[in-house]
């Protein structure tokens, strides 16, 4: 195990031997928070101060295997107890992960989930019961292969983060033809059928996505903000699916069906826009303010004695 000591005060150890990293300051005051990147090319930040860790090598991504943490940390839903909803509300908007979590309950805002709305709808336009019924398990399986997908994709790719912004960008594109199915043809039996064969294919990225946005809200926000930040995303993305039944309500008619379908298109693409704006102005900054140091913050490791 190497140490390595910084001009900042901060060491911490590599298990695997000390590799050449930067502390930059992101998002808070130096005694809150720093980030690092390592030679591999992956970065990882500490939101609250320094702490011991080791990465996984066997992972093939960067895991970070915390050894203590600090007892107290401020602007966690202790301090945010005390303020009531608003002040969670604030919390949330204000939380470095505040832009991926919006394109992720974006992905509520759709009708193109073979939910029972969809279901209805198709129904209603002559599909065959069982056809209906063998897609919903289809749907299953198929989102069962998105999750055996996604850690292979996280190692290929580098990052949880940007396994999730290659399978939100894979859902819209699956669910893209179903659109171009109803502007080319019209309400017929063949669009129907594409309608229903995209949002099978749709759900291995869309499951993916789902397991690689849960494990960076779990790297990215301590335990202590945890409660508040998920309750506020499950509460906005809650509040987006009313506004899809209200839209129903609306656009009630099946020939208006259509309207729902590119509005959910468009709420897709939305998604996948709004995550990739947060990963290149977040994820992307970090990489880049530590992956080419200077060599003068690169600091000497501690003598062997010190080992």
């Amino acid at each position: 195990r190497w140490h390595r000591r910084h001009s900042d005060g901060t060491v911490h150890a590599h298990i695997h031997g000390a590799r050449p990293h930067l502390h930059a300051m992101l998002h808070a005051p130096p005694d809150q928070a720093h980030a690092h990147a390592h030679e591999s090319g992956g970065a990882h930040a500490h939101a609250h101060g320094d702490r011991a860790h080791a990465h996984d090598e066997q992972a093939g991504a960067d895991i970070v295997l915390f050894e203590k943490h600090l007892e107290h940390v401020p602007g966690g839903d202790g301090g945010a107890a005390g303020g009531g909803c608003s002040a969670r509300w604030v919390q949330y908007a204000a939380h470095p992960v505040f832009g991926a979590s919006v394109g992720f309950c974006l992905l509520f805002l759709t009708v193109l989930d073979n939910s029972t709305l969809v279901t209805a709808y198709l129904q209603f336009r002559g599909l065959d019961p069982a056809l209906l019924g063998l897609a919903r398990t289809a749907d299953a399986a198929v989102g069962l292969l998105g999750t055996l997908a996604y850690p292979h994709l996280a190692r290929a790719l580098g990052s949880v983060e940007a396994a999730a912004l290659f399978s939100v960008w894979a859902f819209w594109l699956s669910l893209a033809p179903a659109g171009v199915a109803l502007a080319a043809v019209g309400q017929t039996r063949a669009a129907d059928e594409w309608l229903l064969a995209c949002m099978v294919g749709a759900r291995a990225s869309l499951w993916s996505f789902d397991l690689a946005h849960t494990q960076a809200m779990q790297q990215r926000v301590h335990e202590t903000e945890r409660g508040a930040i998920n309750a506020c995303q499950a509460s906005l993305s809650q509040a987006l699916s009313v506004l899809v039944q209200l839209g129903a309500l609306g656009w009630h008619r099946p020939a208006q069906f259509g309207l729902l379908l590119y509005a959910s298109l468009v709420a897709v693409l939305a998604a996948a826009l709004v995550y990739s704006a947060w990963y290149y102005t977040t994820v992307c900054t970090a990489v880049a303010r530590c992956a080419a140091p200077p060599a003068a913050a690169r600091q000497p490791l501690l003598p062997a004695a010190d080992r």
